[in-house]
């Protein structure tokens, strides 16, 4: 089974360690430029969009000010939570890769580990 948290779940000692024991934990992270390009037009992401709550949520998503933000944003959670990804069994980046790729990355380093 594959089990996909939000991105602040993992930050919860409970939850964590929960994980931890049960499962095996894998971290896909991005770099902070993939993560801007691919939360550019979501709205779906409320502490992103809190932090821009702000401004005109119907402006252009490709304004300057709009990608800064969320950039800002992004970079401040990355730091934030940083300690407790790391914390995790596996860790893959996925910038510039696409599922399949990851999906087989995964598939490889778990054959290994088995």
């Amino acid at each position: 089974m594959v089990l996909s948290l939000g991105g602040g779940a993992y930050v919860s000692e409970q939850t964590r360690k929960l994980l931890q024991h049960k499962a095996i934990v894998i971290w896909l992270h991005a770099n902070i430029d993939e993560l801007v390009i691919r939360t550019a037009n979501k709205n779906n992401r409320p502490l992103l969009n809190k932090q821009i709550a702000n401004q005109d949520l119907k402006t252009d998503y490709h304004n300057h000010n709009n990608f800064k933000n969320k950039r800002q944003v992004l970079q401040e959670l990355t730091m934030q939570r940083l300690k407790f990804y790391q914390q995790c069994d596996f860790d893959f980046d996925t910038t510039n890769n696409n599922q399949e790729v990851i999906v087989n990355k995964i598939i490889q380093q778990l054959k290994k580990n088995d």
